[in-house]
């Protein structure tokens, strides 16, 4: 499992997105990060074409990438969010 994720941080741009992004059938898109939750809302999920952050009940997570730098673009496009 990867430390290096803030979970309540990843929450509130995933709600964000679902407030102010543009809905694409069962995702919400909006500045290159997509957000979707399952039917009851107990996994939440934000992505992009390389990096998906999967979040689950009690705030465990999965991230999966292929390289650590889209990783860590992920992340700065996570902060950057964050911060408006």
């Amino acid at each position: 499992m990867d430390q290096t994720v803030n979970i309540r941080k990843a929450l509130r741009v995933f709600h964000s997105i679902l407030d102010k992004g543009e809905r694409h059938g069962n995702e919400y898109h909006l500045n290159g990060l997509r957000a979707e939750s399952d039917f009851d809302g107990y996994t939440a999920s934000l992505r992009n074409d390389y990096v998906s952050l999967d979040i689950f009940f009690h705030n465990k997570f999965a991230f999966h990438y292929s390289n650590s730098k889209e990783k860590d673009r992920f992340l700065e496009k996570i902060d950057a969010m964050d911060k408006t």
